[in-house]
């Protein structure tokens, strides 16, 4: 999982960020990284960034990813394959999305509540202008939540 994420996220902001192939026209935000700044952890945005989602990110994303493959393997989970149960295989095609998107709004919401954005958020919010390390950039209480 961590060379996933440094293989894409490090990537892309080879190709972005260090390259500059796209240039600056289609950017969110003009700025580019912030440097040399006391709001990070290490100064320095990209870094700060590498961090949170290596450490933390990749951390969480592994332990949930081997807990339920533990899961599937010991039979706590069902397998379901999409040949046998077709339809429930599309109504989760469908509803995933939904799912998801709806747990997102509540769970953001929840984490701009101010102690938990004072203690966990405000790693997140932290970037002025976001990159490719920025999406999963966020403090341990935040990725278990």
């Amino acid at each position: 999982n961590l060379g996933l994420i440094v293989l894409y996220a490090g990537g892309l902001h080879l190709y972005f960020y260090t390259l500059g192939k796209q240039g600056s026209a289609s950017k969110f935000d003009s700025r580019g990284m912030e440097t040399d700044s006391a709001r990070f952890t290490f100064g320095n945005q990209v870094w700060d960034n590498m961090f949170w989602t290596c450490v933390s990110g990749v951390t969480f994303w592994t332990a949930y990813e081997a807990a339920f493959m533990w899961a599937f393997a010991n039979d706590y989970i069902a397998m379901l394959d999409w040949r046998e149960n077709i339809v429930w295989s599309a109504l989760l095609f469908l509803l995933i999305p939904v799912w998801e998107s709806t747990y997102f709004f509540f769970i953001h919401r929840l984490l701009h509540w101010k102690p938990l954005y004072d203690l966990a958020h405000a790693v997140h919010h932290r970037n002025s202008s976001t990159g490719p390390w920025s999406g999963i950039s966020m403090h341990p209480v935040e990725h278990a939540i």
